[in-house]
């Protein structure tokens, strides 16, 4: 299938270098070697004026790497040379009728390619397992995307997947506060506005159900949103656990959204980076700390690889 520029989102990235410039003319000349053949029709040159930040999908909402990471890796849906929402890696796309459960059947045998060419195999119980995009590999990105308990990878747009999805605040309070809780730092809601004491509020050993009961209160601060019923120490296992958002896998291996309430114009927003799939195995294999740093710690499903 051809493949066009996703203009929308970016012209591609780029392997043209710079030369030289023009004297006091503002020109900049870019000369050869000129590609010829068969690499000339593959191969997209152009110049970049912004460096990469990273290839992390679940983090980024920098535009520069945005519009590359459009071009490296599909989606559920993408906008056509009109803006047009059409689908991409979605097979099928089924909504009810309020709007607030979406579900989508990926296609099969999209596989995950290294930046040399070639297929990512896993290593899974001492067997090597070709990879193909699943419908949990968008979770993936969802997981690390809501989760702040690590302040070495807050994510941009967690705001995205929190705002949409049930128990997206829910989920990214409680690992908010954990991390406050590693540092030191946390108050409890009700000492929230005491900013000029930091000792006034602060909880250095609460109880599960105090954790839970501030959970439902910062998801609320923080988002607007609020659980029917106030979550306790019983229900922390399952808001760990991500079993409380709502991204989920049916029996069926579709991909499933439940939203916070009836939202049309949801699929708009599949096209940003944190809606995006990574693949766990590969994740684990090179680290997170390094997944999209470089080419080589990055997985390509899409038209182009760097």
């Amino acid at each position: 299938m051809r493949k066009t520029f996703k203009v929308a989102a970016i012209a591609l990235a780029a392997t043209a270098m710079l030369v030289g410039c023009g004297k006091d003319t503002g020109e900049v000349k870019v000369v050869g070697p000129y590609m010829t053949g068969e690499k000339a029709k593959t191969t997209y040159n152009a110049l970049l004026t912004y460096n990469l930040s990273s290839l992390n999908n679940a983090i980024t909402a920098h535009s520069e790497d945005g519009q590359h990471i459009a071009n490296f890796v599909d989606g559920l849906l993408e906008n056509d040379n009109y803006g047009r929402l059409s689908k991409a890696l979605a097979e099928t796309v089924e909504v009810n009728d309020a709007f607030t459960e979406f579900k989508f059947t990926i296609k099969d045998d999209i596989k995950w390619m290294k930046s040399d060419g070639t297929q990512y195999s896993a290593n899974i119980d001492g067997e090597m397992v070709p990879q193909v995009v699943t419908a949990e590999d968008f979770i993936t990105t969802l997981k690390h995307n809501l989760d702040y308990s690590d302040s070495a990878f807050w994510s941009d747009t967690y705001y995205l997947p929190a705002m949409f999805l049930q128990g997206g605040w829910e989920y990214w309070a409680y690992t908010y506060i954990q991390y406050r809780l590693a540092i030191g730092k946390f108050r409890d809601y009700y000492g929230y506005y005491f900013e000029g004491d930091e000792a006034l509020g602060t909880l250095t050993n609460p109880t599960p159900d105090e954790v839970a009961h501030n959970v439902w209160c910062y998801a609320y601060l923080y988002g607007g949103v609020m659980a029917e019923e106030v979550p306790t120490g019983d229900d922390l296992s399952a808001i760990s656990n991500f079993e409380r958002v709502g991204a989920k896998v049916d029996t069926q291996g579709r991909l499933v959204f439940s939203l916070n309430s009836s939202m049309p114009y949801f699929t708009s927003v599949l096209t940003y980076s944190c809606f995006l799939p990574m693949n766990e195995h590969f994740v684990e294999e090179v680290g997170y700390a390094n997944f999209g740093t470089t080419k080589d710690y990055y997985l390509y499903n899409g038209a182009y690889r760097l």
